[in-house]
Parts: C-alpha cells; structure tokens; sequence
C-alpha cells in the first residue's frame, strides 16, 4: 500500500471516487444507470484537465497495487479563482453550465477540497493516512494552514478531523446547506 501523487492515467478511477462524495452530496444525483454513466464519464473529462480543482494533478492516491482505494484532492486556495476560471472556461466550450464555486477557504490555506474512500475500503484508515499525507506535504511546503470544509451533520468527519488538529472557526453556508469551516495551524503539532 503506497500514497502517491496522482497521474493522467489514473483519471477513471479518480472520477469513480470523486462520484462518491458528489452522490453524498446531491443524493440522488442520477435516476438511472444510464444517467450514472454520463456522469461519470463527464467527471472523467474534468479530472482529466490540468487547472481545475477536480484535476488528477492536485489528486493523492492511497493504492493497493494498481487500484486506488481512496484520494484526496488539494491546493493552495489563493490559486482557487485562476482554477475556478479555468472550469467555467471549459463549460463554456463543453456547453456544460459549471456552477461558480462559493468561497471556501483563506487566501493563505493549502485547501483540503476532496477527501474520497472507496466504499469497500472504508474505516480502514485510508482517510486518516491522506489527511497525514497532505499535513505533511502542507508543512514541507512552508503553508501556515490547511483546511477543509465539512457538512455540519456529518459528525464521524469532525471528529476524524478534530483529531487531526483540525479546529472549525465558523460556520459557512454554501448552495444552501450549512458546512463547518476547519483549520489547522500546520505549525502545531
């Protein structure tokens, strides 16, 4: 088992874990296979993209030989508007109306976006060993902060992130659901 950083190749399976956390979100997000499918691969093409937030190259891997049980995505946020620009720029030419993305972090925070366990490998630790990963690659590279953003109801996710040092300072609305904004001070332990 190995943490690495993502790779183009890696796309589909990215874009299956990514489906994972959207469907959590906007359940029931597809009504038939068909429509599944469409997603899917849709979610495909924009992990596939270089400079978008879903893109493979701001993707961690956590893999058991070639499959990829879990991955999480991130970036330092000041980045974010150039990213968001990028997304509504592709929309534009796919003719798919990308949403604008509501602010979610500080200027200054390497940005946790996406945490994402395959549903067989879960309570596993594969969580727990990215969100180590991603501190540790957030503290070599000199980033005073990391954070996430977490639904107020999911309360495993908080305490997990608790645990982690993670501390919510306040509580953000976003497309109409209420999320609590966490942050760690990378220079603590």
């Amino acid at each position: 088992m190995q943490i690495r950083k993502a790779t183009q190749a890696d796309t589909t399976q990215l874009a299956h874990l990514g489906y994972l956390v959207l469907f959590e979100l906007y359940n029931p997000i597809a009504n038939t296979l068909a429509e599944k499918e469409i997603q899917i691969e849709a979610l495909e093409r924009l992990v596939a993209l270089e400079g978008v937030p879903m893109s493979y190259e701001f993707a961690h891997v956590y893999c058991n030989n070639d499959e990829i049980l879990g991955a999480i995505w991130t970036y330092p946020y000041y980045q974010f508007s150039t990213m968001q620009q990028k997304l509504y720029d592709h929309g534009q030419k796919w003719n798919i109306p990308f949403p604008l993305i509501e602010e979610e972090a500080q200027q200054d925070d390497y940005y946790i976006d996406t945490v994402s366990v395959s549903e067989q490998a879960r309570r596993q630790g594969i969580g727990n060993a990215l969100l180590e990963h991603v501190i540790k690659e957030a503290h070599n590279q000199n980033y005073p902060y990391i954070s996430l953003i977490v639904e107020q109801q999911k309360q495993y996710a908080r305490s997990l992130y608790e645990k982690m040092g993670f501390v919510a300072t306040k509580t953000l609305e976003l497309y109409g659901e209420h999320y609590q904004y966490m942050r760690r001070d990378i220079k603590k332990k």
